[in-house]
């Protein structure tokens, strides 16, 4: 770790002390100083700059508009419905610094993949697009990302976000772990903004508010053992253009039953052809037995020798 730009003078300050007390000083001094820069410090991997401390705002404005879709229902592109789901997700701190770490190996040119897999999560990441409101647009635009965060299983999430290689991210973790939720980073933590997208426009991200980290950090309900399920991103293939990716990491679900639209032609279809084979089959037996009967009628006796 770089010293902090105090350092030098600091030091100097106590070689060059003669008297035992003036030494004492010095160091005492120079140690707060050290400890005050370490801890304020961020560990950072060149080309990857993300949130240090905790949440930006950005990433709580994503987190509550996921929250308000959630609440609303939503129809994914595949078909499938999602009812209005009144309980929102929690914020959990854990799975928000195992998506910064993924962040920031994206940087040196590993896949989101790297890393320790993180128990029962699926992690979804999506490019950020800086001219639309709707944050979660590339994720709803998926259908395998749609139907996961749409899952009434889904109990804990984070946001984060990140510009790695001159492109801006969103990573959404999501986890169906019936646990309370960490909330060590969303209280009293700095945030740095993100540095200048490609087009020249600065991103600012003031500290989420008092009020914003309490609703994020209230009590999770736990669910009892036997409701509990793993799960994983539904295996609906992404529209056309979309560059998201679904990355899971030690994840195992049972696939959902697909009931949308498409689901109710094919059942009417099937009993249209069946009907429609049943009357060819019996129709088709019933007038060759009538035109063989009315034949037999019609076939003349010839009278019997004497």
């Amino acid at each position: 770790m770089a010293l902090p730009p105090a350092a030098p003078a600091m030091m100097a300050l106590y070689v060059g002390a003669k008297t035992p007390r003036f030494k004492v000083a010095s160091l005492v001094l120079l140690r707060a100083t050290l400890q005050g820069c370490a801890s304020g410090a961020t560990t950072t991997v060149p080309g990857a700059v993300v949130a240090a401390g905790g949440p930006t705002l950005l990433a709580w404005r994503h987190f509550d508009g996921l929250n308000a879709l959630r609440a609303e229902g939503l129809t994914c592109p595949g078909g499938l419905y999602y009812a209005p789901n009144p309980e929102p997700l929690q914020f959990d701190c854990r799975l928000w610094r195992a998506a910064q770490l993924r962040l920031q190996d994206m940087a040196v040119g590993l896949s989101a993949q790297a890393g320790a897999p993180v128990p029962q999560a699926v992690v979804q990441l999506a490019p950020f697009v800086a001219n639309t409101e709707d944050h979660l647009a590339e994720f709803k635009r998926s259908d395998s990302h749609c139907r996961t965060m749409m899952d009434p299983h889904i109990k804990l999430a984070s946001v984060s976000h990140g510009f790695v290689q001159d492109q801006h991210y969103w990573m959404q973790m999501l986890s169906s772990e019936a646990a309370l939720p960490d909330s060590a980073c969303l209280l009293g933590s700095p945030v740095v903004p993100l540095p200048l997208s490609p087009a020249g426009a600065a991103l600012e991200h003031p500290a989420p508010t008092a009020a914003a980290a309490r609703a994020a950090s209230r009590d999770a309900v736990v669910e009892p053992a036997a409701n509990k399920r793993r799960l994983k991103p539904g295996t609906g293939a992404a529209s056309a253009g979309d560059d998201s990716e679904d990355v899971t990491a030690e994840v195992t679900t049972t696939t959902e039953l697909y009931q949308g639209p498409g689901q109710t032609f094919g059942m009417v279809l099937l009993i249209i052809s069946m009907s429609i084979f049943c009357v060819c089959t019996f129709g088709s037996i019933f007038l060759g037995n009538l035109y063989l009967a009315h034949k037999a009628r019609n076939v003349p006796v010839n009278p019997a020798e004497p």
